[in-house]
């Protein structure tokens, strides 16, 4: 049987193979479910309970619920399927005998299931499930920590350059505006926002038409400490007519930016905003390539990390060596802000699965996590109940410092020793160069050309060059392991010529810089929540 690689890392468990072995296109979505942990809304009471670590891959769908028996042991059920739409639905499987912290090399097995489970989503941070035996409930991305936080007098000198992020305007199915964006704190304690409209030569790939040109805008904001814990802004400069883009409300999300932009105070017109974070801080060779102009808080772009801490892929991770395509132990891991929430799916020496959690604070590319198992909580198809914890099962080291990439680290689980971990991939690639089929907005640089920017679809692979249909746009890896990317923008005619270039890290799962964003995955799904 054909294995897939998990991101060109390792072999994909069997049940996944099959799956996307036969996956037909669905129907495209106008967002993508952020990677993490997310709960159930009813049931967020401070207390310990239930909870599930999605992950979203293109159209397939993998999630690991940590729930309870009717006894109270705790344990927890994988389900797999394809999103059709913003909707699946999938078996829930239970396994026994793998892991255990401590164990040697130990194999599981599927010991049945306890039914299917039906998710929809309604935007990349909500949605509703309905479990076995229950009714149709609300579910929502757990949030952890404030970005706010990064503007704590202590980090006053790191984050001079303020929050910095690529957005991008959405109007309908059609990207309307992109901007780079930095929200400063002033000294007096007011936040500012200023969006910068990306220049570019006149140079545009097939029907592709000027995305925006125009001037830089500042705003006046305000921040929200409860319910959404977001930004509403309204515009203070002169540099556009006053009803042009009057208001601005944002969020973070994790790596995610989220809001709505008014573009017209005489219409009402309101249109969606998403982005993704570059680095609270300065970012890692946005003037120089390469080079860093100061220190930065934390960075979300793979390579240098300008002396800041390394915030890593969410979602699914598992332990390299473990891959072997029969079942095993899992792991979630998800960073927010400088909180790292953290869970382990494994077994006990009985045999018996189980789950083991904590949280904990993440600064300067690790974390150093206490894990705790529980009981007590509710079952599929029981009564509303909290857990309480029953064993202290000791700390687990996390560390992205010395890795390649934001999809690797070393873990080191109680009782054993420091082994190499990696993001999970879902999707059927079988090449690396797969990876970078997909809509991208990128910048390309050359010395008699100045910039070009431009969206581009590349749609084809041959002889492990990556190109869109037309072939003015070139990539190509320099390094598999490295995950090295070079793209190259050519001139049309008869003899084209090569008028700029690109260079950016990639790891298969998350943009890749402020050069470059990937928009869409290559079914055609919008990439941001």
């Amino acid at each position: 049987m054909k294995k897939y690689s998990l991101a060109w890392l390792g072999s994909m468990p069997v049940a996944a193979c099959l799956l996307m072995g036969n996956l037909a296109q669905a129907e495209q979505r106008s967002f993508t479910p952020q990677a993490g942990t997310w709960v159930v809304s009813a049931e967020v009471n401070g207390k310990p309970g239930r909870g599930l670590a999605i992950d979203v891959q293109e159209d397939t769908f993998f999630m690991q619920v940590y729930n309870y028996k009717a006894n109270g042991e705790a344990t927890f059920h994988t389900a797999l399927g394809e999103l059709k739409g913003n909707t699946v639905t999938a078996p829930l499987t239970h396994y026994e005998g793998g892991h255990y912290f401590g164990s040697g090399p130990l194999t599981a097995h599927e010991a049945g299931n306890a039914g299917d489970v039906t998710i929809t989503f309604t935007s990349g941070l909500r949605g509703t499930v309905q479990f076995p035996g229950e009714e149709t409930v609300a579910i929502e991305r757990f949030l952890a920590g404030s970005s706010d936080d990064a503007f704590s007098p202590g980090n006053a000198t790191a984050m001079r350059d303020g929050q910095n992020a690529r957005w991008l305007a959405v109007d309908g199915d059609s990207i309307a505006v992109i901007w780079g964006s930095k929200l400063l704190k002033t000294a007096e304690g007011k936040y500012q926002l200023k969006l910068s409209p990306i220049t570019y030569k006149p140079f545009f790939l097939g029907s592709n038409e000027p995305l925006f040109l125009g001037k830089n805008l500042t705003y006046d904001c305000q921040y929200s400490g409860s319910g959404a814990q977001g930004y509403d802004c309204t515009r203070s400069d002169s540099q556009a007519p006053a009803n042009f883009m009057p208001k601005i409300s944002f969020r973070y999300a994790a790596a995610d930016v989220t809001g709505t932009v008014i573009t017209d105070a005489s219409t009402g017109k309101t249109i969606r905003l998403m982005g993704n974070m570059l680095a609270n801080g300065a970012v890692p060779g946005s003037v120089i390539p390469g080079q860093c102009i100061s220190t930065t808080l934390q960075t979300f772009v793979p390579g240098d990390n300008c002396n800041g801490s390394r915030m890593p892929v969410n979602g699914t991770w598992v332990v390299a060596d473990e891959l072997n395509g029969k079942p095993g132990r899992g792991i979630s891991l998800d960073v927010q802000n400088n909180i790292a929430v953290l869970q382990i799916f494994d077994y006990l020496n009985t045999g018996a699965s189980t789950f083991h959690m904590g949280s904990g604070s993440y600064g300067q590319s690790s974390m150093d996590i206490d894990l705790f198992r529980y009981g007590g909580g509710r079952y599929f198809g029981g009564p509303a109940r909290s857990g309480s914890v029953v064993e202290d099962a000791g700390a687990v080291q996390i560390d992205l410092q010395g890795a390649p990439s934001l999809a690797e680290a070393m873990i080191q689980f109680p009782g054993e020793g420091p082994k190499k971990m990696v993001r999970m991939g879902l999707t059927s690639q079988s090449s690396p160069e797969e990876s970078l089929l997909g809509d991208w907005h990128m910048i390309f640089r050359g010395e008699k050309s100045g910039s070009i920017l431009t969206t581009v679809s590349l749609d084809r692979v041959v002889d492990s060059v990556v190109s869109n249909k037309s072939g003015n746009v070139k990539c190509l890896f320099q390094s598999v392991a490295e995950r090295q990317v070079s793209c190259k923008f050519y001139s049309s005619g008869a003899a084209p010529q090569e008028m700029g270039s690109v260079s950016f890290v990639y790891n298969g799962t998350s943009p890749a810089s402020g050069s470059v964003i990937k928009i869409k995955d290559r079914k055609g799904n919008l990439l941001g929540v």
